[in-house]
C-alpha cells in the first residue's frame, strides 16, 4: 500500500533515515519501474538543468532535509539517468523528496500502473485512517477538483475569501484547480479588465503562497488544444459522486447547481487527470509576478519575456503563442532564434 502524508523537511527527515525501494530490486531490466521517467525527465528539463547540475541542487536539498543522511542516499548523475530512462528502481527517500524538490504531485513521479493504484486508493478508501487525502473542506470524504472558466478564482482576489481558505483548509486535504492558459494570459496582458498592476501582483502573490504550501494543494493550466466547458465552472467530487456547476441566476447573483451523479463524478475526474496540462504552474506564476513587478514600460517587452522565460518545453511554447493573437504569434515567432 502507498500511503501518503504532508511534507516538510521534518517528516521527510524522520521517516526516511534508510534507503526503502517501493518494490524490491528488480531481477532484470525488464521488470516495469515504479517511477514515470519520462515526467521526471520534463520536470528536469523545466528548470532548464542539466543532469549534473540537477544532481548537485538535489543533493544540496536532500542534506538540508535529512540530517546525518547516509553518502550511498545521494543521487548520482548515472543513477539520475537510469531513473529517466526507466533502467532503475526508484527510492522512497528520492520518490517524496523529487516531489517536494519539484513542487510537483507525488503520485505523477509514478508509473501509470501505480497511479491508478494510487488514485484508486485514495479515492475510494472507506477506511477513516485511510481518508486524510480525500477530504472536503467540512470533513467529509472527497475528491476536490475545481476547474474554473475563468482567472482567477474568487477565493485569491479577495482579502477575506482567501483568509478563511487558509483557515478552512487543513494542510492534509487535497485541493486541485484547473485554469484554462488563455485566461491566465489575458488576466497579465489585457488592457481592459477591473484588476490594477498591484491587484494582479497581489493575487499572483496570494496563489503562490497557497499552491506552495504542500503537494495537496495544485494548480494546473488548460491549454487551448484541450475541450472544456466554456461558460460554467464546476467541482469535481469523485468520492461522494456530486457535481457542482456555478451558473448565473439572474444579473448580480451566481449559484451552485448540485448535481449527484457518481458515473459523471468519476468520469469527469478520469478526464481532467488525463488530459494536457501544464504542471510547472509555480515558474509560470513566479515569472509573471516578477515581469509585473518591474514594470516594463512596453507592453510587447513584457510578453516576449513572458513567453521566452516560461516555454521550457516544445510543448508549452506551443500552448502558450496559440494564446495570443496571430498578429502576436508571428512577432513572438520572429524572436525565437533560428535553429
Amino acid at each position: 500500500m502507498i500511503t501518503s502524508f504532508t511534507m516538510t523537511k521534518a517528516s521527510l527527515s524522520s521517516l526516511l533515515q534508510t534507503p526503502t525501494y517501493l518494490f524490491m530490486p528488480p531481477k532484470s531490466n525488464k521488470r516495469p519501474r515504479p517511477q514515470n521517467g519520462q515526467y521526471l525527465r520534463e520536470l528536469r528539463e523545466s528548470r532548464r538543468m542539466r543532469q549534473t547540475e540537477f544532481t548537485e541542487a538535489f543533493n544540496n536539498y536532500l542534506k538540508q532535509a535529512i540530517p546525518n543522511l547516509n553518502t550511498s542516499d545521494l543521487l548520482t548523475q548515472s543513477m539520475l539517468s537510469d531513473l529517466e530512462l526507466d533502467k532503475a528502481e526508484l527510492s522512497i527517500t528520492h520518490w517524496l523528496a523529487l516531489s517536494q524538490f519539484f513542487s510537483a504531485p507525488s503520485a505523477e513521479l509514478l508509473s501509470k500502473r501505480l497511479q491508478h493504484i494510487y488514485y484508486q486508493e485514495v479515492y475510494t478508501e472507506t477506511s477513516a485512517k485511510h481518508t486524510h487525502l480525500a477530504t472536503t473542506f467540512n470533513d467529509q470524504p472527497s475528491t476536490f477538483f475545481k476547474v474554473c472558466n475563468w482567472f482567477p478564482a474568487r477565493h485569491f482576489t479577495c482579502s477575506e475569501c482567501f483568509a478563511n481558505l487558509l483557515k478552512a483548509k487543513p494542510s492534509s486535504q487535497e485541493h486541485i484547480e484547473f485554469y484554462p492558459l488563455s485566461s491566465f494570459i489575458e488576466f497579465l496582458f489585457s488592457p481592459v479588465g477591473t484588476y490594477s498592476k498591484a491587484d494582479k501582483i497581489t493575487i499572483l502573490q496570494r496563489m503562490l503562497h497557497y499552491f506552495s504550501i504542500n503537494i495537496y494543494q495544485r494548480l494546473y493550466f488548460i491549454p487551448n488544444t484541450q475541450q472544456r466547458l466554456r461558460d460554467a465552472s464546476i467541482r469535481i467530487d469523485a468520492y461522494q459522486g456530486k457535481v457542482s456547476f456555478l451558473l448565473p441566476v439572474d444579473q448580480q447573483n451566481l449559484r451552485y447547481i448540485h448535481i449527484n451523479n457518481r458515473g459523471l463524478a468519476q468520469s469527469l475526474h478520469s478526464y481532467y487527470q488525463s488530459i494536457d496540462r501544464i504542471n510547472d504552474t509555480l515558474h509560470i506564476l513566479e515569472t509573471a509576478q516578477r515581469i509585473l513587478a518591474e514594470d516594463t514600460p512596453l507592453q510587447m517587452t513584457a510578453i516576449r519575456r513572458f513567453y521566452q522565460e516560461c516555454s521550457t518545453t516544445p510543448h508549452h511554447k506551443q500552448w502558450i503563442r496559440e494564446c495570443f493573437t496571430p498578429e502576436i504569434q508571428e512577432l513572438l515567432e520572429e524572436t525565437e532564434p533560428m535553429g
